[in-house]
């Protein structure tokens, strides 16, 4: 009669146990995750795809070198040396000026539609709120993620 109740003791514990943690593992399940980027867009309608989020500097090490260009949706983009452009995520504080000639100021440094580029950063994935964010910005491609500028 004994081993009875405590095997009822020990199940009860067990469950008591295991309950909480089901629902600790689950509710992560149904969060979403919210958006690290905004969209910088000048009055004129042009637009880059910011983070919001300072740079850690530490793992990404490849260069995005061409001109600075506007892609479609008035989206500026790098162009590579093949004549593929690339979509950026340029640092957080970057912002679209209006002008004669479309800019971007990154950091200190203000680029011009045209004007040559060598960044600093890698390729990365946007999670998928920030991509609807990104909007008509995104290409299929995955984005670049810009963490520092030469002159």
């Amino acid at each position: 009669m004994q081993a009875k109740n405590i095997k009822k003791v020990v199940l009860r514990v067990s469950a008591a146990i295991a309950v909480p943690l089901v629902g600790l593992s689950l509710s992560g399940c149904g969060a979403q995750e919210k958006a690290n980027v905004i969209l910088s867009t000048s009055q004129a309608g042009y637009s880059a795809v910011v983070s919001t989020e300072a740079n850690t500097g530490t793992a990404m090490a490849a260069q995005l070198s061409g001109p600075l260009v506007l892609g479609s949706g008035g989206c500026f983009e790098v162009m590579d040396s093949t004549g593929k452009e690339t979509w950026a995520v340029f640092p957080v504080g970057s912002t679209v000026i209006d002008g004669q000639i479309p800019a971007l100021k990154v950091g200190e440094k203000t680029y011009n539609v045209g004007d040559t580029v060598n960044f600093g950063g890698g390729f990365g994935q946007l999670n998928e709120e920030s991509l609807k964010v990104a909007g008509t910005c995104a290409l299929e491609s995955e984005p670049f993620f810009i963490h520092s500028t030469t002159h």
